[in-house]
């Protein structure tokens, strides 16, 4: 019974790193195609401004 209760709880967590190795790879191919596509994808633009203003035109 004890080797039943091993086995079962081996296989479990076998299927979880399985299961995140899975999902890793999946990460790894969109990002990839993401900076394939659009190779400035990549980098952060939080704090920039969408349309920087034209020189000369003030508020």
């Amino acid at each position: 019974m004890t080797n039943l209760v091993i086995i079962l709880t081996s296989g479990i967590f076998a299927i979880a790193a399985f299961i995140g190795l899975v999902d890793l790879f999946v990460h790894l191919v969109c990002w990839s195609a993401r900076s394939l596509r659009t190779p400035d994808a990549l980098q952060e633009h939080q704090g920039e401004a969408l349309q920087r203003p034209a020189h000369g035109i003030t508020a």
